[in-house]
């Protein structure tokens, strides 16, 4: 009798072991599939956030530099561009996103940059309270320089890490990395 049981064990065994493995081998396919599609999104969610940024820098830039004084409402006005010194927050829900099987490193940067945007905002906050408007507009510009900067580098890292195709914008890599460094003081 202990024979017949024996082989039936085994068998038993056998057919579990090969339905756990299957179904871990599902899971962690259906894991890697969705990680690669949270990339994706995120790259795409970033690379228009920082076309958002490098758009809304400039505009405030040529504002800044055609800026002239005004005598009939005594303050100064420009033709061109848009004035707007606040920074664009990350269009990602940090709390509700997913991060479990992304890079930890990437995840880091992006939930540091999240960080980093309304500390800088509270200090250019300080800044319209106690200094002048050139310290603010100095402020922005490289307060925005620093966050375009740190989510191309992101953009990069999610593109190398997940075979993302790297599309260039802005007229290049080159061209966005040198307006963002270009306002960036070096201590």
């Amino acid at each position: 009798m202990d024979l017949i049981i024996a082989p039936a064990v085994i068998a038993a065994v056998v057919s579990v072991m090969g339905i756990l493995s299957k179904e871990i081998w599902f899971d962690r396919k259906k894991n890697k599939r969705e990680t690669k599609m949270l990339a994706i999104r995120l790259h795409y969610v970033l690379s228009k956030y920082v076309m958002q940024c490098a758009d809304q820098l400039s505009e405030t830039q040529t504002y800044i530099s055609g800026r002239e004084w005004d005598e009939s409402i005594h303050d100064f006005c420009s033709q061109t561009g848009t004035y707007n010194t606040e920074l664009i927050d990350i269009p990602i829900d940090i709390e509700k996103t997913d991060w479990a099987g992304l890079d930890i490193e990437i995840v880091s940067s992006i939930l540091r940059l999240s960080l980093d945007i309304p500390i800088y905002r509270s200090y250019m906050k300080s800044l319209w309270d106690y200094c002048n408007i050139d310290d603010v507009e100095k402020a922005y510009i490289e307060k925005s320089s620093i966050v375009g900067l740190a989510v191309l580098d992101i953009i990069k890292k999610l593109s190398d890490k997940y075979n993302i195709p790297y599309t260039e914008m802005y007229g290049g890599d080159d061209t966005l990395q040198e307006l963002f460094s270009s306002n960036i003081k070096n201590d």
